[in-house]
């Protein structure tokens, strides 16, 4: 187990949240727990948030060094060792600090702190074995506000249409509608989005994917959504509208709804052949 905490205990605070200025330094304290009948060595470290091609908040690799917010965090292990030896059923403090660059950009900046446990493992196919190193990671996420101008702005770029049309004649098809939701601001967002298909004759069909995880600024995540029931009225449009949402407990004002448009061919080629 790994979570915030004061000098003596863990606390209530399911992760950091830290307002500061460029320049700034501030301490706090990381408890590690160990929950097993036998003492634990455990690595302890910071890396940067990044967003995974699904959208979702992941941490950089233990060999990757971080180059943003993860760098500015020194966790306060005596001897400078780089692991953590937590006795059975027991919770170990450790003190870290805080430096934040002169010249860091305003806005948000999101690392983790992580505890893993590295162990070696068997793998084998029938013909092969591989003895891996598997790293079981426990991270809580650190999400810091540096002071300044904030843009809290999402785009929709890249929209692309396909449309199938079934076998039948008078029947409907299927418009597979997709994008690329880019974070073009500076703060943390994600996304409510809506997905409608217009014909030219007037039809509307809509969709409702999911919602869009929070997207670090300047990243961004393809996706890919199927509009059902889509009658082929030769020139058709797209509509995409991703309405911002903000992670809980922060504000930010100046909100606006990202909206994408394409226009596509739909023709019924096999009910115009049969004419």
């Amino acid at each position: 187990g790994l979570g915030p905490a004061t000098a003596t205990a863990l606390d209530d605070r399911p992760t950091y949240v830290w307002s500061v200025t460029p320049a700034g330094t501030l301490t706090d304290h990381v408890a590690i727990v160990n929950y097993s009948s036998q003492p634990l060595t455990l690595d302890l470290y910071a890396r940067d948030a990044v967003n995974a091609p699904s959208g979702a908040l992941t941490m950089q690799a233990k060999a990757v060094q971080p180059s943003d917010a993860g760098s500015w965090i020194t966790l306060e292990i005596p001897g400078h060792a780089s692991t953590v030896t937590v006795p059975a059923r027991s919770t170990v403090i450790v003190p870290m600090s805080l430096t934040v660059p002169r010249n860091a950009s305003p806005g948000d900046h999101t690392a983790g702190i992580i505890t893993s446990l590295t162990a070696a493992a068997t793998a084998t196919n029938g013909t092969q074995t591989v003895h891996p190193n598997l790293e079981q990671r426990v991270a809580v996420p650190v999400d810091i506000r540096v002071s300044g101008p904030v843009h809290a702005k999402l785009a929709v770029e890249g929209m692309k249409v396909s449309y199938t049309q079934t076998l039948d004649p008078i029947g409907d098809g299927r418009a597979t509608v997709t994008y690329h939701v880019v974070n073009t601001g500076n703060v943390n967002l994600g996304g409510h989005q809506q997905v409608s298909i217009r014909g030219m004759f007037g039809s509307a069909v809509h969709a409702a994917p999911p919602d869009i995880p929070v997207l670090l600024p300047g990243s961004s995540v393809t996706m890919s959504v199927p509009v059902q029931r889509v009658f082929p009225e030769f020139l058709m449009t797209a509509h995409v509208t991703v309405t911002p949402l903000v992670p809980s407990g922060t504000v930010d004002r100046g909100l606006t709804t990202a909206r994408g448009l394409k226009r596509f061919w739909a023709v019924p080629w096999l009910l115009l052949g049969i004419i």
